[in-house]
């Protein structure tokens, strides 16, 4: 107990790994922005999927649940002009330009493009990215920071943890009786080819799998509140566990937050040690980059004790709200406790304090949904999405850290049994009327002016070794039902 008290009062992570991390989440942030730019026009701008202008004029919007810079309507040109902005900021961070100042930013901006996009940004990484933004406002890069550094490492723990619990609280028992992860690598939202080969493996080894990442994520969280060597030992299990997420399956950025998150696991010491052993087996760019890059300061203030005493309170008092905050979520998650619902509605948007719950039950079927367009001569020709399966003989692509919002949306569409909501009817509509809004979902052209589009479910599943070697195929596809049709105006 001694030992545990210590290592929460004197942490050996300090400057070294604050400005690590501060560079790693910089990077993070500008891979998110930049997939996030590559598809804004196509999910709020004005030909998109959920249009916020339009969105926007049609309903009597409140900020606290719509908190945007874009709150009385953005053009498409400020929609770009925002992710380039934060990817310009991202990039300010990385080379060390006040990260601080940065974070916040970044946090800003983001709430305000998951206010706007909606259903396409409202993923738990989403959020985990604004909590990250919002903790790293506070973490200073020039000295200690026992609030700071505190309330990451209780991050991780959360992330974590309250996954465990889920799992343990899965709906259909899947991760106790251990089949969980025999469907896990065939009907993951976005799987990679080397997902493939992990769904081969025996029965025997994803019955194991699933004990195994059920009880690591709940007792490596424990882990994560110890000392150096039971946070090390947490560091090297749940970067391997990240590792494995990355190379099996797309999920856009959070196995690389994640990851950055990991760096609170380690001291400055060990860092350092990691730092020297690059430095002496690298280029010299390696020891540039390693340097610390701060804008110069012509002046630098005294603080008065006082001020340096006021400055720690509030400190003290912004962990003990955040830490309120956070169990308060956790509570109302997983014990179903409403009693503070007028409370939280005001805050819970902002996505400061969240709860974590990644996969407390794993779907046993892949249902995809496959666009058909039928010309005059009334042939229907499947239009397969960038990112999907689609053809049977076409691999599963590696695609992170870019995230293909509206494929992987698709996903839990697939899952639904009623019919088509409003953003996959205006897609039909573009197909329709003006496929080159919605042209760069598709691997091949969309016909100008087809006679209708149609969306059928297949049911899918990964073949085996000896299918794929016969027949050259990954998947296998078994028609369902057709979901939505329309026929398109001449």
């Amino acid at each position: 107990m001694v030992e545990l008290l210590k290592a929460w009062l004197k942490p050996g992570s300090g400057p070294v790994v604050a400005r690590l991390y501060h560079r790693a989440f910089a990077l993070v942030c500008l891979a998110a922005w930049l997939s996030l730019a590559s598809q804004i026009l196509l999910l709020a701008g004005g030909d998109g999927l959920l249009p916020w202008d339009e969105y926007q004029r049609n309903k009597d919007l409140q900020f606290h649940a719509y908190p945007t810079l874009f709150f009385f309507g953005a053009s498409d040109a400020t929609l770009l002009f925002g992710c380039w902005f934060g990817a310009g900021v991202s990039v300010l961070g990385f080379v060390g330009i006040y990260p601080r100042a940065c974070a916040a930013i970044n946090a800003i901006l983001y709430i305000s493009y998951i206010a706007v996009c909606r259903w396409f940004l409202w993923f738990q990484w989403d959020s985990l990215l604004v909590e990250c933004a919002v903790l790293a406002v506070f973490l200073p890069t020039d000295r200690k920071s026992l609030g700071a550094h505190t309330m990451f490492r209780l991050l991780l723990f959360k992330l974590y943890f309250e996954s465990g619990i889920a799992k343990l609280h899965s709906p259909i028992q899947d991760w106790l009786d251990g089949s969980a992860m025999t469907f896990y690598y065939e009907t993951s939202p976005l799987p990679t080819w080397l997902g493939w080969y992990a769904h081969q493996l025996p029965e025997s080894w994803h019955v194991f799998e699933s004990w195994a990442v059920m009880s690591f994520e709940i007792v490596g969280a424990i882990l994560i509140l110890g000392g150096r060597r039971m946070r090390l030992v947490a560091f090297a299990g749940f970067s391997t566990f990240m590792v494995i997420n990355l190379a099996t399956a797309n999920y856009g950025f959070f196995c690389h937050l994640a990851l950055a998150l990991h760096l609170f696991l380690l001291d400055d010491k060990d860092i350092k040690r990691i730092g020297s052993f690059l430095v002496a087996r690298a280029p010299a760019i390696i020891n540039k980059l390693s340097s610390r890059t701060r804008m110069p300061r012509l002046w630098r203030p005294t603080t008065p004790a006082a001020l340096r005493r006021a400055k720690r309170i509030a400190a003290y008092a912004l962990v003990t709200l955040w830490i309120g905050i956070s169990l308060l979520e956790g509570v109302t998650r997983f014990a179903g406790y409403k009693g503070m619902n007028d409370v939280r509605r005001y805050y819970v948007r902002l996505r400061v304090a969240n709860v974590y719950h990644l996969f407390p039950s794993v779907t046993r079927d892949r249902f995809e949904p496959t666009f058909e367009t039928r010309d005059a001569g009334g042939d229907w020709t499947a239009r397969h999405l960038r990112y999907k399966p689609g053809a049977t003989k076409r691999p599963p692509l590696f695609v992170a850290p870019h995230m293909p919002r509206v494929d992987f949306r698709l996903w839990f569409y697939g899952l639904s049994a009623g019919g088509a909501p409003g953003w996959v009817r205006k897609l039909v509509h573009h197909m329709c009327n003006k496929p080159s809004a919605v042209q760069q979902l598709f691997r091949a052209s969309l016909p100008e002016r087809p006679h209708a589009v149609r969306i059928q479910f297949y049911r899918y599943e990964m073949t085996s070794f000896a299918e794929r070697r016969e027949h050259g195929t990954w998947w296998k596809r078994q028609f369902v039902r057709t979901a939505y049709s329309k026929r398109c105006p001449r």
